[in-house]
């Protein structure tokens, strides 16, 4: 059941209300390069270095390959063949929550990272509605919102999670640094970053997977990716970041994930 905690946060505060954002415009250029590889040393204390390793990919589309082809309009996600293991329990349902679970795909992504089981994202979303984190309206969903979100994975999964609003890219940098999880709130172009991007931001969640103060360099898990180095390890320039990056997430603290779950 959902957590009686109070919170200074309402519980309808800070959404990233239209995952349907993650529906961009064809762009052709990859704008991605380099990507930590499993086998690449990366450190994991370091005052200026913290990449995560191995951190599975979950897209909101179940069919990898096909999120590209979705997000461009090219094809119905009601006929992505993988809808199943969505746990939709039609390919309609499946089209509605796909568009919306941004936020479930790094929530599923931090738990399939510290080997928790869990239900698919569609079944993930429905229990965070409980909490009032999403609010389902007909063929609508607003959410995610956060201060809900908070209270369903410390119930569900014993996780450690707050609400980070404002954050500052340097507070998000250290959260990071810490080994922490952080869901940023970002515009979907981030998929393809530009150092001349000036619209708007939010909208979108992805999971921070490592920071390189030194190298100004960032690491991202984009549910949304519409390409294999845009979807897992996408590197992007802090500076680019931050020109799609609302300023506000959820961190999940790594303190208690192995005592917890």
């Amino acid at each position: 059941m959902p957590s009686a905690a109070a919170s200074h946060f309402t519980a309808r505060k800070h959404p990233d209300r239209r995952c349907r954002l993650c529906y961009g415009e064809a762009v052709t250029n990859d704008a991605f390069s380099a990507r930590p590889t499993p086998d690449q040393p990366l450190a994991t204390g370091s005052e200026e270095r913290f990449v995560h390793r191995n951190v599975p990919f979950v897209g909101q589309w179940e069919t990898r390959t096909l999120i590209g082809t979705i997000v461009r309009g090219e094809l119905d996600s009601r006929l992505d063949p993988g809808w199943r293991a969505s746990g939709a329990a039609s390919r309609d349902e499946y089209h509605l929550w796909s568009r919306n679970v941004c936020g479930m795909a790094c929530l599923s992504m931090v738990l399939s990272h510290n080997g928790v089981d869990h239900a698919p994202l569609v079944i993930l979303g429905k229990r965070c509605a409980r909490y009032g984190g999403y609010v389902v309206q007909g063929d609508e969903i607003d959410g995610l919102f956060y201060a809900p979100f908070v209270d369903f994975v410390a119930d569900e999964f014993g996780l450690h999670a707050a609400v980070a609003a404002p954050m500052t890219t340097t507070a998000m940098i250290g959260h990071a640094l810490r080994g922490d999880y952080v869901i940023a709130s970002v515009h979907p172009a981030i998929r393809h970053p530009s150092s001349h991007y000036c619209g708007p931001v939010g909208g979108h969640l992805v999971l921070v997977v490592g920071v390189d103060v030194k190298q100004r360099s960032i690491w991202i898990n984009n549910p949304s990716g519409d390409t294999a180095t845009s979807q897992e390890y996408a590197e992007l320039s802090l500076e680019d970041f931050g020109r799609y990056y609302a300023g506000r997430g959820i961190v999940i603290s790594s303190a208690h994930l192995g005592t917890s779950l």
